[in-house]
C-alpha cells in the first residue's frame, strides 16, 4: 500500500506507479471486515474501547462518531447533488498545516454484503492496491486486532515506512458496520498519528431501485514529512487526498462490477480522478469544533 508519505515521495522523484493506489485508512478497514466478521468471531469489545498507541486531538472525536454516526454537519442530501461519485471535505488543523483531514462518502450500488465481499478478499489486495512489501496480521482478540504494514518507498536512501495499526470493529445494529482504527506504532516515528472511522450502512430501496450501501469515512493523518516540506510542500495535501479518493473508487467499482478485472477497476478510478481533480477540494478546507 502506498500511504500519503510514500505517494508524495514517489511523485517528487518522478517515479509514477502504473496503477492508482489507495489511501492508508481504507485498506485498514478492509482487513477489519475480513478478520472481525470471520466465522466464529464475536463483537465483545464496546465501541469506546481504548485502542492504538498515541492519542491525538482527534481520537475522542472519532470515538464519539463511532457511537453516534453521522456527524451533525454532514448533509448527505445536499452533497448527493454533486456529480462527483465520491463526496469529500478537507479538514485542516490549526497550527499544523500538514495534518491531513478528510471526510468522504459515496453511494455504492450494491448490497452491503457485496461491498463486504470486496473488503474480505484479502488474497487480491496486491492486484487491487499496489506498493506493499509486507502486510500481516499480528494478533487478534474477538473484534479487535492488530496489523503490521511495510510500505515500499522507491527512493534511494529512503527506508520503507513500517507501522502497525489497531482496529476495533462493531456492528451496532442490523445493516450497519463500523470500523475504527488508530496508529499503534511506527518505526522511526515516521507516522505521528492516524485516527479513522469507516461506516457501512444498508440504505432502503426506493423509486423502483434496489437497496444500496452508503460508505462513509473520516480520516486524520499526521506524518513526519521531512524534506518534502521543502522539495514539494504543495503535493502533500494533494497526493494524500488523491490516494484516499482512489481507494474509495476502487471499492465502489469492484463492488458494483464483480466481473471487472482489477486492472480495469484501477483504470476506471484513474479516469474518474482525471474528470474530478482534487484541487477544488483543497481550496475549501474547514476546521472542526472539537
Amino acid at each position: 500500500m502506498l500511504n500519503p508519505l510514500g505517494r508524495v515521495l514517489d511523485r517528487n522523484r518522478n517515479l509514477t506507479l502504473r496503477r492508482a493506489t489507495p489511501g492508508l485508512r481504507s485498506i485498514f478497514a478492509f482487513i477489519a471486515a475480513w478478520v472481525a466478521f470471520a466465522p466464529g468471531a464475536r463483537a465483545d469489545y464496546p465501541a469506546d474501547t481504548k485502542i492504538g498507541g498515541p492519542d491525538s486531538r482527534y481520537t475522542p472525536y472519532v470515538i464519539r462518531l463511532s457511537k453516534s454516526w453521522p456527524p451533525a454537519d454532514l448533509d448527505y442530501a445536499a452533497s448527493a447533488k454533486d456529480p462527483n461519485p465520491v463526496h469529500c471535505r478537507c479538514i485542516e488543523t490549526p497550527g499544523d498545516k500538514y495534518y491531513i483531514g478528510l471526510d468522504q462518502w459515496m453511494r455504492v450500488e450494491a448490497p452491503l454484503e457485496r461491498v463486504a465481499a470486496v473488503l474480505d478478499d484479502v488474497g487480491h489486495y496486491q492486484e487491487l492496491f499496489r506498493g506493499f512489501d509486507e502486510i500481516k496480521l499480528i494478533s487478534r482478540d474477538e473484534n479487535r486486532f492488530l496489523t503490521f504494514w511495510e510500505q515500499h518507498i522507491p527512493v534511494p536512501l529512503v527506508p520503507n515506512v513500517k507501522y502497525s495499526v489497531d482496529y476495533l470493529v462493531t456492528q451496532p445494529k442490523a445493516g450497519v458496520r463500523v470500523y475504527r482504527y488508530q496508529l499503534a506504532d511506527s518505526e522511526g516515528d515516521k507516522i505521528k498519528n492516524n485516527d479513522g472511522l469507516i461506516v457501512l450502512e444498508t440504505m432502503p430501496a426506493s423509486a423502483g431501485k434496489p437497496a444500496w450501501t452508503r460508505y462513509s469515512e473520516i480520516d486524520f493523518y499526521n506524518a513526519d514529512w521531512g524534506i518534502l516540506k521543502t522539495l514539494s510542500p504543495g503535493r502533500i495535501w494533494r497526493d494524500s487526498v488523491e490516494g484516499l479518493y482512489l481507494s474509495d473508487l476502487a471499492i465502489k467499482f469492484k463492488a458494483e462490477n464483480p466481473g471487472w478485472t482489477y486492472k480495469k477497476v484501477n483504470e476506471e478510478a484513474k479516469q474518474v480522478l482525471d474528470q474530478f481533480p482534487v484541487e477544488p477540494l483543497l481550496q475549501k478546507r474547514r476546521q472542526l469544533k472539537l
